[in-house]
C-alpha cells in the first residue's frame, strides 16, 4: 500500500482511534468515495474518460470502461 507520509493517520494513530471507538461502544465504517467526491482521482488525466462530465471531475460515471474495477480497488485498498 502506498501511503501519503503527510496526509493520513500512522499505524499507531489508526489504531488508538479503534480502540477509542471500542471503549465507547462504537464500530467503525470506513468511508469508500464510490460515485461521487472522487476528485482525488479523476483529477488526473488518466482517469478523465471515467468523469461523469467532462469538465467536473468530482463525480464518477459508472458506465464508463474501467469504473467497476476502479471501485473495486479502492474498496479493496480500504479492506
Amino acid at each position: 500500500m502506498v501511503r501519503h507520509p503527510t496526509q493520513c493517520y500512522s499505524t499507531k494513530e489508526v489504531q488508538r482511534i479503534l480502540d477509542a471507538a471500542k471503549r465507547a461502544s462504537l464500530d467503525v465504517v470506513p468511508l469508500v468515495q464510490t460515485f461521487g467526491h472522487l476528485e482525488f482521482v479523476l483529477k488526473h488525466d488518466r482517469f478523465a474518460s471515467m468523469r461523469e462530465a467532462r469538465d467536473n471531475y468530482m463525480d464518477l460515471c459508472p458506465l464508463s470502461n474501467g469504473a467497476k474495477e476502479l471501485v473495486l480497488e479502492l474498496i479493496s485498498q480500504v479492506l
